[in-house]
C-alpha cells in the first residue's frame, strides 16, 4: 500500500476501534462487564490498533479493521442471547406454576406432566420421562359409559413421553444432586429425598439467570484478537503451509469456544 492509502486505512481503523471502545464503555456503565473486563479489552483494543497500524502484511492490517467493524454490529447476536433468555424465564415461570400445583396436590397429574414437560424442554429426560411416567400411572381407563377414565385427556402427554423416550440417552437417567444437602436424587424425584427441598425447582432457577450477554461478547472478541495478534506474530517468524496450517488450527479452536461460549445453556448438578 502506498502512504496515502496507509493513512486512510489507519484512520478508518481508529475510528472503529473507537466505536468499539464506546461499545465497550456503554457495558461498563450498564453493569454487563465488569470493570477489570472493560479496561483489559480497552487496553486490548488500543494494542490491536498498533498492530494493524504497523504490520508488515496487509492480510494483518485488513483483519484487524475486519475485527473492529464486526464488533459494533454484534446487535443481532445481542438480541438472539437475549430472545434465547426471554424464552428461558417463560419456561421457569410455566415451571414454577406447576411446581406450585404439585405441592397444593402432589396427586395433581397434571402438574406433573407439565414439570415433565418443562425438565425435557431444558433437556433433562431421564427425569421429565420418570415424573411423567408416574403421571401416568396415576391415569384411569373408562369403566364403562357411564364412567370416564382420565387417560384420554393426557393423550397427547402420552405422545410426548414416548417421544422424549426416544430421544434419552443413558446418562440422562443420572442422579441430580441436591443444592442444599448434596443428596443424590434419582430421576422421578421431585422434592429431595433427604431435606424435601424442592431440588429440581432450586436448581431450574439458578440456572435461568441471565448471563450477561456483553460479557460473552467481548469474551469472543478477546479470542479472535488473540488470533490475529497471533498470526502477526506467525507471519513474521514463519511462512508457507506451516503458518496457513497454524492459523487455521488457531481460527478452528476460537471458533469453537465462541460457539460453546455463546450458546445459552442452563446447567444441572
Amino acid at each position: 500500500m502506498g502512504p496515502f492509502s496507509d493513512l486512510v486505512v489507519s484512520i478508518a481503523m481508529s475510528l472503529l476501534a473507537f466505536l468499539w471502545i464506546y461499545c465497550v464503555m456503554d457495558w461498563m456503565v450498564e453493569g454487563e462487564i465488569s470493570g477489570t473486563t472493560g479496561i483489559a479489552t480497552i487496553v486490548a483494543s488500543v494494542l490491536m490498533v498498533g498492530v494493524g497500524i504497523s504490520a508488515q502484511s496487509e492480510a494483518v492490517s485488513y483483519s484487524v479493521m475486519l475485527l473492529f467493524l464486526a464488533a459494533p454490529f454484534s446487535l443481532p447476536l445481542i438480541n438472539i442471547i437475549s430472545g434465547q433468555a426471554s424464552d428461558r424465564e417463560l419456561d421457569l415461570q410455566k415451571f414454577e406454576r406447576a411446581h406450585e400445583a404439585f405441592a397444593s396436590n402432589p396427586a395433581n397429574v397434571g402438574s406433573r406432566f407439565e414439570i415433565a414437560k418443562q425438565l425435557a424442554n431444558l433437556g433433562l429426560y431421564g427425569h421429565a420421562i420418570a415424573i411423567g411416567r408416574g403421571a401416568e400411572a396415576l391415569l384411569t381407563d373408562d369403566q364403562g359409559s357411564h364412567q370416564r377414565g382420565t387417560r384420554l385427556m393426557f393423550g397427547r402427554e402420552l405422545s410426548d413421553l414416548n417421544y422424549w423416550q426416544s430421544l434419552a440417552k443413558p446418562e440422562d437417567y443420572r442422579n441430580v444432586h441436591c443444592p442444599h444437602c448434596s443428596r443424590p436424587n434419582p430421576p422421578g424425584t421431585i422434592a429431595c429425598l433427604k431435606c424435601n427441598a424442592p431440588f429440581l425447582l432450586d436448581i431450574v432457577r439458578k440456572g435461568a439467570r441471565t448471563q450477561h450477554i456483553g460479557a460473552k461478547i467481548v469474551l469472543v472478541w478477546l479470542c479472535f484478537a488473540g488470533v490475529v495478534a497471533a498470526a502477526s506474530m506467525l507471519g513474521s517468524r514463519g511462512s508457507g503451509w506451516i503458518l496457513i496450517f497454524s492459523i487455521g488450527l488457531l481460527v478452528l479452536a476460537v471458533g469453537g469456544f465462541s460457539s460453546w461460549l455463546i450458546k445459552d445453556r442452563i446447567k444441572f448438578g
